[in-house]
């Protein structure tokens, strides 16, 4: 099949001259496509109030975090964090105690020994857990 090329000496190919009423058509096919579709406006200013700015969209926002369950488990782990530090400062203290005693010559302290690094632990829980609450109120804005 060969492809030859269109003669444009036909009289369907003649162009007829555009009338009012085709004019008229035309307009109101455009002003029914218009008003069906909401087309983007562009503001005059781009600084006008009664644009909103195009980050004003309602956004669904996630809500905020309730206080129930998950946060009871924010404070056991916190806690546990601030057990594991007391325990490590303990051992430190301890350690530098020891020293102390051995290079004065003293082995009556045996008690202090005993009670340093379970005291430590218990502190590390409470400034931990005292701290985070803090740290969660101050970035929430206000007292819980």
């Amino acid at each position: 099949m060969t492809n030859t090329p269109h003669e444009s000496g036909g009289s369907d190919d003649a162009e007829e001259p555009r009338t009012s009423a085709d004019e008229a058509r035309t307009d109101a096919a455009i002003q029914d496509f218009n008003a069906r579709v909401q087309w983007p406006r562009r503001p005059a200013d781009p600084h006008d109030p009664a644009m909103p700015p195009p980050h004003a969209d309602p956004i669904p926002q996630r809500p905020p975090p309730s206080r129930g369950l998950t946060d009871g488990w924010r404070t056991v782990g916190i806690g546990a964090l601030g057990l594991l530090g007391g325990t490590l400062f303990g051992i430190i203290v301890q350690d530098i105690l020891a020293l102390i005693f051995i290079n004065t010559g003293t082995t009556v302290f045996g008690l202090v020994f005993a009670l340093v690094i379970p005291v430590f632990a218990v502190l590390g829980v409470v400034v931990a857990v005292l701290l985070d609450n803090r740290m969660v109120r101050r970035r929430s804005g206000g007292r819980r």
